[in-house]
C-alpha cells in the first residue's frame, strides 16, 4: 500500500510539472502572430547555433 501512495505522489507530482508548463506557454506573447512552423523551425536552429557557438 505504501509503495501505491509512492507513485500516486510521483504521478502526482510530474502532473502538476506538465500542467504548469503548459500554462506556462499559454501565458508567453507570440499566439497573437500566425506564423508557419518553417519560420519557428529556423528561429529555433538559429538560436541552439548561438548558443552552441
Amino acid at each position: 500500500m505504501e509503495e501505491l501512495k509512492k507513485q500516486a505522489a510521483i504521478y502526482r507530482a510530474r502532473f502538476r510539472t506538465l500542467v504548469e508548463t503548459q500554462l506556462d506557454l499559454l501565458t508567453q506573447d507570440g499566439w497573437e502572430k500566425l506564423e508557419p512552423p518553417e519560420s519557428r523551425a529556423r528561429d529555433n536552429e538559429s538560436r541552439v547555433r548561438e548558443i552552441v557557438e
